[in-house]
């Protein structure tokens, strides 16, 4: 059993259903060893127009007792064994994102950031109203688009989140995203993070997405034949029964990718593990 995991939310995120200290107390139950919170930083999904600067001022200092109630647990767990990372999760959409987000990140006890897509150009891709007026392809390409565009984010990030993430609640008979039909612009997607020596989640909160993980074995596979070495396991917990959920399948679809470690980051620095 993989005792970590590298995408968690709390009731700091809107849509998160556990405490800090819940997700704690399941991590201490089940041996697990590592856990890294990961609140969203996403003012779409917060119902915050970017304009309103008082709105924004008021979310920017909720984040900020985020961190330092996150950086106050840490110190006390690390006492008894378990390792927390301070981490969040930003859902990029753009310039105005990234001047917050920048702003944030300059707290140097955020240590791990993931670099997500939940909206494109201002609408939500979880629901299956983003396929209004689109056909399953051209909701796709949009998508992938926005994930391509998200690589050049200026604020500093680790990972990638949940590529394929729109294929989550998609309302098709097939919702998998197939890496052909969406060749050109997947591998200039993978390229990039392998060039830049990002980490790819293996993601296993996949609802209706028909895969065992996001991203899915095929991409994993064409991710590693372009170089990429970095992969990570990702509940996406937002209860703490979720913590580490389907994370034997994930070791699965990894080692088939091709992968024989994962690595998790502890104080700034990656260490590498080997997947048994």
């Amino acid at each position: 059993m993989i005792l970590f995991n590298t995408h968690t939310h709390t009731e700091y995120s809107p849509d998160g259903r556990s405490t800090i200290e819940e997700h704690i107390q399941k991590a201490r139950s089940l041996g697990v060893s590592y856990v890294a919170f990961t609140d969203h930083f996403d003012f779409l999904q917060m119902g915050l127009d970017v304009c309103d600067t008082d709105h924004i001022a008021v979310q920017m200092e909720h984040y900020r007792k985020m961190v330092a109630d996150m950086a106050e647990h840490k110190v006390r767990c690390k006492k008894e064994g378990i390792f927390l990372e301070c981490g969040i999760e930003i859902g990029w959409d753009g310039a105005v994102y990234e001047k917050y987000a920048s702003q944030l990140l300059r707290d140097d006890k955020i240590d791990y950031v993931i670099n997500s897509i939940h909206d494109v150009d201002g609408q939500s891709c979880y629901h299956p109203e983003f396929f209004d007026g689109r056909t399953q392809h051209k909701g796709y390409a949009l998508y992938l688009e926005w994930v391509y565009k998200s690589l050049f984010a200026e604020y500093r990030f680790d990972t990638v989140g949940h590529i394929g993430y729109c294929c989550r609640n998609a309302p098709f008979a097939k919702n998998p995203l197939d890496y052909q039909a969406h060749k050109s612009i997947l591998d200039k997607i993978l390229t990039k993070i392998a060039r830049d020596g990002k980490v790819i989640e293996l993601n296993t909160s996949v609802n209706s997405a028909q895969t065992d993980t996001l991203a899915s074995l095929e991409i994993l596979q064409v991710f590693k034949k372009m170089g990429g070495e970095n992969i990570t396991f990702a509940a996406d917990a937002h209860h703490c029964k979720d913590l580490v959920r389907g994370f034997e399948m994930a070791k699965i679809v990894a080692k088939r990718a091709g992968f024989d470690w994962y690595s998790i980051k502890k104080d700034g620095v990656w260490e590498k593990v080997s997947i048994d």
